[in-house]
């Protein structure tokens, strides 16, 4: 194969997974890149600097189909993202704008726009951290009705959507 068959592949993660995935993949060298972010957080006790994945569950992987398919079988990588059936790939020059953008240690913020009605998701920050459910419908991009299973209702949240992750 050509170099110029080389993509940038979209891997999905189990929450939380993508530092460990990328050292993972790495390690077997594969050229990955997870887009991270410092941010200060504050618990009651504390400040500190972290790093942040900027997009959830999402890990970059360059090479042919036909090598990063193998790699679906390493732990916590759940599968590829699809775009219309096929494998979504980034583009180099989106990669590198995400790059240049992270450099510039401007504040932004990214929102995980792909939730549908009936995704199961969880919600991965503020005070309902932890608590999954079933979204319902989507008012906007902050009103989301959720089905709480656990506890039996449906209940209308403003959650801004970065907020919430598919199972």
């Amino acid at each position: 194969m050509t170099k110029s068959s080389e993509l940038w592949f979209v891997l999905y993660t189990t929450p939380r997974a993508e530092k460990k995935v990328a050292t993972r993949l790495e390690q077997l060298s594969y050229t990955v890149y997870l887009p991270v972010v410092e941010q200060l957080k504050q618990w009651s006790d504390r400040k500190k600097k972290v790093e942040v994945v900027l997009f959830p569950s999402y890990l970059f992987i360059y090479g042919t189909k036909d090598k990063v398919v193998t790699t679906l079988g390493e732990p916590g990588i759940v599968k590829f993202v699809n775009f219309k059936g096929n494998y979504a790939t980034i583009r180099e020059e989106e990669i590198a704008s995400i790059k240049r953008l992270i450099a510039t240690g401007v504040r932004f913020e990214t929102e995980n726009q792909l939730l549908d009605k009936g995704d199961e998701v969880i919600i991965q920050d503020g005070p309902l951290k932890g608590i999954s459910g079933k979204v319902l419908s989507i008012q906007s991009e902050t009103d989301f009705y959720l089905q709480i299973d656990s506890i039996g209702y449906n209940m209308k949240m403003k959650i801004p959507g970065r907020y919430l992750i598919k199972k």
